[in-house]
Parts: C-alpha cells; sequence; structure tokens
C-alpha cells in the first residue's frame, strides 16, 4: 500500500516547494519551542537526519553557534540545494552531506561525534523509527540532546485546517492523515525511552509537537 506521508523529494518542483513552505514549518512557534526544550548552549556538531534542503541547518548554525553541520538526506536533490544555503555559513570542511537510506541502510554517524541531533517529519516516512533512534544514540556525546519533530496523531480536523494552510484540499487532507499523523505524543516518547534517552520531555503547537530526549554521561 502506498505510504501518502511520504512524497517524491527527488521532485525538483517538491525541493523548491518544500524550501518555500519553511517559514510556515519551522516559524517562530517553533524556534521558541526548541529553544526552550533544548536551552541555547553552544551545540558545536549538529546533525540533521532528513535535512532536506538544509533550512533548519542554516537557522541553528546562529542559533547554537554550531562550528559543523552533518546533514543525510535520501534526496541527492536535496542535499544538492542544501550546499546552496550551506556554502556561505560555513567552510565546507565543516559541512557534511550525505544520501542514507534511512528503510535500508546505517547512518554512518561516528559514535560520540555529534551534540544535537534533529528530526524533522522524517518518523512517520521510514519503516522503522524504533531501528533508527538507537543510531542516533551512539552519535550523540555525553549530554547530548536528540530532538525529533513531528505531526501527532488525535485530531483529524487540526491536521486538515494545517494542511490546508500549505494549499491542500481537504480530500487530500484527510487521506493522508493517517499516514502523516502516524503516532502518538505519548508513542514517540516511548521510542526515545527505549532508544536510551532520559529527561524526555515534550510540548505541542497545534497538530505537530518537539520532543528532546538527553544522553545521559555514563
Amino acid at each position: 500500500m502506498e505510504n501518502l506521508g511520504r512524497a517524491d523529494w527527488n521532485d525538483p518542483e517538491r525541493v523548491k516547494g518544500l524550501a518555500a513552505s519553511y517559514p510556515q514549518r519551522y516559524g517562530e512557534a517553533f524556534w521558541q519551542t526548541m529553544l526552550k526544550l533544548t536551552g541555547p548552549a553552544r551545540r558545536d556538531t549538529i546533525a540533521d537526519l532528513g535535512c532536506g534542503p538544509g533550512l533548519f541547518l542554516a537557522d541553528a548554525l546562529s542559533r547554537y553557534g554550531a562550528r559543523r553541520v552533518i546533514g543525510l538526506d535520501a534526496s541527492e536533490l536535496m542535499l544538492k540545494q542544501a550546499r546552496v544555503f550551506l556554502k556561505d555559513r560555513l567552510e565546507s570542511k565543516n559541512i557534511s552531506l550525505r544520501v542514507v537510506d534511512f528503510d535500508s541502510s546505517a547512518t554512518g554517524l561516528q559514535a560520540k561525534s555529534v551534540n544535537l541531533a534533529f528530526s524533522g517529519f522524517l518518523l512517520h516516512e521510514i519503516h522503522s523509527p524504533e531501528g533508527l533512534l538507537p543510531q542516533v544514540y551512539k552519535s550523540l556525546r555525553p549530554k547530548g540532546i536528540c530532538a525529533v519533530y513531528e505531526f501527532i496523531s488525535g485530531d483529524m480536523d487540526a491536521f486538515i485546517n494545517y494542511s490546508k494552510k500549505l494549499g491542500k484540499s481537504e480530500a487530500e487532507s484527510k487521506d493522508r492523515y493517517p499516514d502523516i499523523c502516524k503516532y502518538s505524543l505519548s508513542e514517540l516518547e516511548d521510542m526515545l525511552r527505549h532508544a536510551g534517552f532520559t529527561q524526555v520531555e515534550s510540548s505541542l503547537i497545534d497538530v505537530r509537537a518537539v520532543l528532546v530526549g538527553l544522553k545521559g554521561i555514563k
């Protein structure tokens, strides 16, 4: 059965559209919530899993004072666009962009190499978030943070209203709801805990939520 929550991110028009919609998806409400949950401390190395056109990484560079960024995505076109957005912000040696199929291959992230790992609207697209999050845990340095930004199940009307603002029809939004709003908040929190994260916290933003988990010092 087709997964309506997973678009063709190798379509150039979709790449452009995703970049254009960034301010709506990652606006001030998101950043206020994100910074409240993660704290404003410097995060030297930031990894974005499913980085798309790289705009979160470009934003996070200034907000966390990062010196190195890692962007992983299944789409070469997305990574090409990410390089354009990032090239004037960091030296190329501090930008690592790699193709990763999150359904069939490992992330390739080195153990204890990342201070902040982020996943935005990725977990509902892949077959096994439960297999991905332990890899993220291993990649984090002690006291590193994993942050997840996802749609939350339980309120189809709220999702339809949100989706309409992005130009989707009501019928299309209803069809996509089960695949996009795939997990409840408690299910996502449990995924983080089962991967080893402690001090799991979350905050709702309409039909979306930001969740964070801490890697302890052991």
